[in-house]
Formats: structure tokens, C-alpha cells, sequence
């Protein structure tokens, strides 16, 4: 009996340690997709962010013809992540020009992300376009 009374504690412990090193493992790997959607972005390899989307998001969007024209000046997350295990939130904001124009435009980005186990985290929601 007093085994019983060793061993279920232990268990319990083992089983609750196995959910928090699975819950950081997701928080991780979050941090580091996030970080290098940011760079994509950051460093002007907007092409590259459609590879960062869901496989059925991804196959009935492209990216827009004029992303060379478009160059990044500043990436700033305002808000986020905001996650519950399976979903996360982040607000950003993107200052870009057009090389054509030279005129700055702000673009406030809502990304919604999600956790797949087969491809990790994938952005949920489209990409928005960068108005002239």
C-alpha cells in the first residue's frame, strides 16, 4: 500500500513534467518561426513569407508581381504572441516604400498562426497585399 502511495505521486509528476517540456517545445518552435518570418520580412525576401502559410492557404495564394519594387524599412511587432497551445496571434507593423515612388506607407499586419504537428507552425491567415 505504501508503494501505491510512492508510485501514483511520481507518475502524476512524470505525466505533468511530459505536458510542460511538450508545451515549451511548441512555444520554441514558435519563437523561432516567428523570428524567421521577421527576418524575411525585414530583409526584404517578401517572396519567401507565402512558404511560411498553411499548404491550402498556400496554394491559392502568390505573391503579388511588384515585391521587387518594394523595399522594407522597418518590422516592429507590436503585440504577441498571443498562444493557447495550438494558435497564436501576433500584431505587426511593416513601414515599406515602393523603390519607384519613395514615398513611406505603414501597413498594420494581423497574423494568425497555427500549429500542425506534420508541418509545424504555419500562418492561418493570407499575407496582406502592400498598396502603392
Amino acid at each position: 500500500m505504501s508503494f501505491i502511495r510512492f508510485f501514483i505521486p511520481i507518475v502524476g509528476m512524470a505525466v505533468l513534467l511530459a505536458g510542460c517540456a511538450g508545451l515549451k517545445d511548441k512555444e520554441s518552435s514558435l519563437e523561432r518561426t516567428l523570428s524567421a518570418y521577421g527576418s524575411a520580412v525585414r530583409w526584404g525576401d517578401l517572396a519567401s513569407t507565402y512558404d511560411f502559410l498553411e499548404p491550402e492557404l498556400a496554394a491559392q495564394s502568390e505573391p503579388s508581381g511588384n515585391l521587387d519594387n518594394i523595399r522594407v524599412i522597418q518590422y516592429e511587432v507590436l503585440k504577441g504572441p498571443m498562444t493557447d497551445g495550438e494558435r497564436a496571434t501576433v500584431h505587426a507593423r511593416v513601414s515599406y516604400v515602393h523603390r519607384d515612388r519613395q514615398v513611406v506607407r505603414t501597413l498594420d499586419d494581423r497574423q494568425e498562426w497555427r500549429h500542425d504537428s506534420e508541418y509545424g507552425w504555419r500562418r492561418s491567415n493570407p499575407i496582406p497585399r502592400m498598396p502603392p
